[in-house]
């Protein structure tokens, strides 16, 4: 049984039992395939576990595990079996060929001493080494002897028959160079035999090859009887094109003869090929230009075991999570251990429990394998902590993460579950799988019933899978997020879902699974972010689908529009703790807080780091998205000088050493639907929960949260949680503007009265800003970026507020540009683009509003105007006929509407506005004014509120608004 080519485990450690098994996700009747190799002899006893926690350090939650079946049979017989890494190609059953030619483009990765396999059939092999090309077969071979160079392409053809010809062309990198030919003759004969014909490797498991292929085709050549030599002409026997399929693992003869082959073990497609020249980045556009496949010696995405022990799943058995445990020789010195986890579903068709945890399965195939905390540097050290560190530190043969390096170091894209996983398992380092385990022993400690989903189960069943259940609760890091999972949690979120974030550096990676096989995982790491590797230029767009990979903030998506919050630090340095903030005081936040204590801080214990905020963080930011109404219930401080600002928000120069935005934000905000959501903003926070045997605040905190969501009292959408039984008013403010501007005066002076305030601009920061303003001063606000004289923006925001379910209380239009220009230096263009926003912009977004108040028979529509409106001075002409045009718009609506209910005014100001543009700008003319020389902007919306709050039987339509030292 022992397996002689094993090598030995460093740090005295060992590790004889390895195991993998399918599915990972099963039902109750369901049964699930394990697959076993042990690589020594003893006796093997085995259990089906509950797995509760895996924490088994002296300072963690320890090691729960409850046995579900005891009496598995079938144990003694676990063979050893072998892991053969490499990918390739195969195509069988071609017919032999006596003379002809095979020929291919192929671009080597990493040149060595020892010769790699390009193709082979039969006895016929040709290689690649650093010192030249290869052609080898029964009765001979050739050499064709020439430096290698690495990441250069090489057209190579070997002609075969009575003579042999081996030839090998450098395609030329720039027009610097000239394209070189070399060639070589030998005597034959030689003969392609037929049958299996590989590509990349000599077959698997040896000669494989590390570079790219493409275009390999065989034709063969007729003979002329009389001389014995080849004729010119030939007939194609197959034709491989690359190009096509690419989302698949299938090689297709374009030939018309109908070799068609299979690859193995995942090598990667949609890479760019010869014809490539940087016109294109989409090998869906110009599908010729990424007609190559790169082959790695070390790609590993099926372990191809054969089952060992098929071990059924009761009918009766919970829902949770599970593993197969094993030992060996328990009572011996080289005793040692395996768990293979797996998950099990509630029955097809009904929720076992009010609570599901999905369960982050995609993170965990993202690390699997991960060998960055066995090397010394930021994430970790060379020190070996258990025998699975040692196991994967001897071997690279049980495939890489999606963190590491092909031996040619290009970047690992695909990850599997059809293979051994070292460090998804308890008694393992505290990341991902182990460090989830925090969450799912503080529900057994409370006493909570929930199911369990994983991430494949989102992904293949979108928001269905969710849908039995009021509350989801995620793991510590669910970083990786296919389309179908982003879309299925975002659409029960709509439908009143509740979601327990509970993490940190979640939904920041787009992945894509194989449609055929969702075991394997693909990432492209593209446009920024905190990536171990970059992917190549033309080669962000996933095999697999066809989607653009990288980071979903980068695709439109940020995670802060999903969850309140985004990545915005790392370091392993260790944690700390947060403190509350003002948000915590929000009478929406009451439930959170009940036996919390009045403790100055939250969290500064734990087990991972010594805080409950370490390691990622994420940040309530509203410039990427985050809800303005959301309650930023607490705020982490005093990090360690290792807790970095991430790559994607650096641009020209260091952040300061206090940087303010490198903090964990802890959220919770209510959804229009129903639903709320409540995040940690920390990947270290569920280490904090065990602390005290469970009695502190974040306990206290999550428990209330969860409390709360599970109970079938609806959450009150944001508009009624803000007014009790009275729905909470709405106001839309176009055109927004910095906070100490006129419109972000608006928005503060009508989120004081009580209305829910949409602050709209064409800026998105500071229309973020004016809606934190409104935030900070307790009231309820959200930004929305529209440019007004977009119908398009216009559509989507009111549509917005439609969805809000809430009366419309005013629609505020303040949009409008002002600089002096001369007549005869107006162009047509800026002649049209000031009479767009001052006035077509009005009518764009009248034309939404009136649909709305006069339909409710209520509400106000004040149009900011401006002294132009009333008439034209010297260098103003455009801004005169624009304002000009609103005004009489404005009078229109007022005589039309007024009688549907709607007040409609024109608000003129008449003079300068104090804010910062006018205090940068003219800051000397400002104080030659004095005091009181200029408006104040609160003073202004003072006026807006008084006209919005006027009763019916004394309307005003129109009033002017000018500081008192103004010169009529």
């Amino acid at each position: 049984m022992t397996d002689p080519d094993m090598p030995e485990l460093g740090g005295g450690f060992h590790k004889d039992l390895l195991g993998y098994c399918t599915p990972w996700s099963v039902r109750p009747g369901e049964s699930v395939n394990f697959k076993l190799s042990r690589y020594a002899e003893g006796e093997v006893s085995g259990c089906v576990v509950r797995l509760i926690s895996g924490d088994d350090r002296p300072h963690g939650t320890g090691l729960l595990e409850t046995v579900v079946d005891g009496n598995l049979r079938g144990l003694h017989d676990i063979p050893c079996q072998a892991l053969v890494p490499g990918s390739y190609a195969r195509v069988d059953n071609l017919p032999p060929v006596a003379s002809g030619e095979v020929d291919l483009w192929c671009y080597p990765t990493l040149p060595q001493s020892n010769r790699q396999t390009l193709w082979r059939n039969g006895d016929v092999r040709l290689c690649v080494s650093e010192t030249g090309f290869y052609a080898e077969w029964a009765a001979g071979d050739v050499m064709l002897l020439l430096p290698v160079q690495a990441q250069r392409w090489y057209r190579v053809t070997f002609s075969f028959g009575a003579l042999v010809t081996l030839r090998a062309q450098l395609k030329p990198r720039s027009i610097a160079e000239t394209a070189r030919l070399a060639e070589v003759d030998a005597p034959g004969p030689c003969e392609l035999p037929g049958g299996t014909f590989y590509l990349a490797a000599s077959e698997p498991g040896a000669g494989h090859f590390f570079g790219r292929l493409e275009a390999p085709r065989i034709s063969s050549a007729a003979v002329d009887k009389g001389t014995g030599s080849q004729a010119v002409s030939r007939r194609s026997i197959a034709a491989w094109d690359f190009s096509r399929r690419i989302s698949t693992q299938t090689i297709e003869d374009v030939s018309g003869n109908g070799h068609h082959g299979r690859l193995y073990q995942t090598p990667t497609r949609g890479v760019c090929g010869v014809a490539w020249d940087g016109t294109v980045q989409n090998y869906q556009d110009q599908p010729a230009h990424y007609g190559a496949i790169h082959f790695h010696a070390d790609d590993l995405t099926d372990a191809c075991w054969q089952d060992t022990l098929r071990w059924q799943v009761p009918e009766d058995l919970p829902s949770g999570q599970y593993a197969l445990k094993l030992e060996i020789n328990t009572d011996r010195d080289n005793a040692s251990d395996e768990y293979v986890p797996f998950f099990v579903r509630p029955p097809r068709g009904r929720a076992g429990a009010r609570l599901v945890y999905l369960v982050p399965t995609a993170s965990y195939l993202a690390y699997a394998n991960q060998r960055l905390g066995l090397t010394a540097g930021p994430f970790g050290d060379p020190r070996l902590r258990h025998a699975n560190d040692a196991f994967l530190k001897a071997h690279e043969d049980v495939g890489f993460s999606m963190y590491e390096y092909h031996g040619d170091q290009s970047g690992v894209h695909f990850s599997s579950r059809l293979r051994p996983i070292l460090n998804m398992k308890p008694r393992n380092g505290t990341w991902a799988f182990n460090a989830d385990t925090h969450i799912t022993a503080w529900l057994d400690a409370v006493n909570e019933p929930f199911d369990v989903l994983t991430d494949e189960d989102l992904h293949l069943e979108g928001a269905a899978a969710l849908a039995p259940y009021r509350t989801v609760i995620t793991g510590t890091h669910p970083e990786y997020y296919s389309t179908a999972m982003r879309e299925g949690l975002s659409q029960w979120l709509g439908d009143g879902g509740r979601l327990m974030y509970m993490g940190g550096n979640g939904f920041y990676w787009r992945v894509a699974f194989q449609p055929d096989n969702p075991a394997i995982m693909e990432v492209r790491r593209a446009e920024d972010g905190t990536r171990a590797w970059i992917a190549r230029p033309g080669e962000y767009y996933q095999q697999f689908n066809g989607e653009y990979g990288g980071m979903w903030r980068r695709l439109g998506a940020p995670p802060n529009e999903l969850v309140g919050v985004g990545f915005a630090a790392q370091g392993f340095d260790g944690g700390t703790y947060y403190r509350p903030g003002p948000g915590a005081l929000d009478p929406r936040a009451a439930f959170i807080l009940e036996g919390v204590s009045d403790a100055e801080v939250w969290g500064d214990y734990g087990n991972q780091g010594g805080g409950a905020a370490g390691e990622e963080l994420d940040r309530w930011d509203p410039a990427l998205g985050s809800p303005a109404h959301a309650l930023v219930l607490a705020s982490s401080e005093n990090h360690k000088p290792g807790m970095l600002r991430v790559k994607e928000e650096f641009h020209m120069m260091e952040y300061p050493g206090d940087d303010p935005k490198v903090r964990a934000d802890m959220v919770f905000y209510e959804m229009p639907g129903g639903g709320a959501v409540f995040s940690t903003g920390s990947i270290s926070f569920a280490g904090s929960l065990a602390h005290n045997n469970y009695h502190n605040d974040i306990a206290q905190i999550t428990l209330n949260v969860l409390r709360r969501f599970l109970d079938e009292t609806p959450l009150s959408c944001l508009r009624k949680s803000l007014g009790g039984d009275n729905m909470t008013d709405t106001v839309v403010i176009l055109g927004a503007g910095a906070p100490d501007g006129v419109g972000g005066a608006l928005a503060r002076k009508f989120g004081a009265n009580g209305c829910h305030v949409v602050v709209s601009g064409r800026t998105l920061d500071k229309v973020a800003a004016s809606a934190a303003a409104v935030a900070e001063a307790g009231g309820s606000a959200e930004g929305f970026q529209a440019d007004v004289t977009s119908a398009a923006d216009l559509d989507a925001l009111f549509e917005h507020v439609r969805q809000l379910d809430a009366p419309v209380a005013a629609v505020l239009y303040n949009a409008g540009s002002n600089r002096p220009l001369p007549f005869a230096d107006i162009s047509a263009e800026e002649f049209e683009e000031f009479w767009r926003i001052g006035c077509f912009g009005g009518f764009l977004a009248a034309k939404r509003a009136m649909s709305l108040l006069a339909g409710q028979g209520s509400g106000s529509m004040l149009f900011t105007g401006a002294s132009a409106s009333m008439r034209g001075r010297p260098n103003f002409a455009h801004f005169a006929a624009a304002k000009a045009g609103l005004r009489n718009l404005v009078q229109a609506l007022a005589r039309e509407f007024g009688p549907q209910g709607v007040h409609v005014a024109h608000v003129v100001i008449d003079g300068i506005v104090d804010g910062d543009i006018v205090r940068d700008r003219f800051g000397q003319y400002l104080e030659q004014l004095g005091e009181d020389g200029a408006l104040q902007p609160d003073a202004i919306a003072d006026a807006f509120w008084m006209l919005h709050t006027q009763h019916r039987s004394a309307w005003t339509h129109e009033i002017d608004l000018r500081p008192y030292k103004e010169n009529w």
